[in-house]
């Protein structure tokens, strides 16, 4: 089997799924979740921004890891992993699921932002001209990406803060079907993207090596394309060694 004959099967595998049209709806659902408390503000960034600084937006990554993250223990339940690999190569194999768990849940986390974001702005502008809104963007006008804010640019900003989150989920998605090698459990496919979320949380802080890095309201470095792609490279690096022990492990399920 050619990689290419991996990557359609998957991707077919994938857009023909119904969790993965539920994972959508999941994030924008946890994202108003996180506004219980409070409610609905008066413009769409003040939203935005209650919505991130709740715990309610945990639940987004559960839901990130919900289309393709199972993978894995699914072929392994069903013995399609051996019909597969003997058809082709174990790396391929891996490398597919890997490179579809990640973009799955990027995808599912940055549609899911923006359609929160879009559904809020059918009913509230994207700022308003309160104290409030206008101390948010002078605060913000510094950070990652703060220029979009100044010129007006709202749903750039909305987009590039769901890219960097995204490739946050996309990782931790990949660490979720890692650990299904060991403990084969979907509930605890599940919460494992919130569980290291939390412990990078507790271990790193606000290093510049945490979660914080994928947040827009930090700028660790003098233009907004640095943090991109230092953001990329801390999400991409782990993806990428979770990979490959991936695949070490794979041998020892068959």
């Amino acid at each position: 089997m050619k990689k290419s004959c991996y990557f359609r099967s998957d991707f077919l595998r994938l857009i023909t799924c119904p969790r993965t049209y539920l994972a959508v709806p999941g994030v924008v659902l946890a994202l108003f979740f996180g506004l219980e408390n409070f409610g609905i503000r008066e413009s769409v960034l003040d939203s935005f921004f209650a919505t991130r600084t709740h715990s309610g937006y945990l639940l987004c990554y559960i839901f990130c890891a919900v289309p393709f993250a199972s993978v894995f223990l699914e072929d392994y339940e069903n013995h399609y992993i051996r019909y597969s690999i003997n058809r082709g190569s174990l790396t391929q194999y891996t490398i597919s699921k890997a490179i579809h768990i990640y973009l799955s849940s990027m995808l599912t986390m940055m549609i899911g932002v923006l359609c929160f974001c879009m559904i809020l702005r059918c009913f509230i502008p994207w700022t308003t001209h309160l104290d409030q809104d206008l101390a948010l963007i002078q605060h913000l006008a510094d950070d990652c990406y703060g220029s979009f804010l100044l010129t007006g640019r709202y749903l750039s900003y909305c987009l590039m803060y769901s890219f960097h989150l995204g490739m946050l989920a996309g990782t931790l998605s990949i660490a979720a079907s890692f650990l299904s090698l060991f403990i084969p459990s979907r509930m605890i496919i599940l919460t494992t993207p919130i569980l290291i979320h939390h412990l990078l949380l507790i271990t790193a802080g606000m290093s510049i090596f945490s979660v914080y890095s994928f947040e827009l309201y930090n700028k660790f470095f003098a233009t907004d394309i640095q943090c991109t792609l230092f953001a990329a490279a801390l999400s991409l690096i782990p993806a990428i060694l979770l990979t490959i022990a991936i695949r070490r492990k794979l041998p020892q399920k068959l």
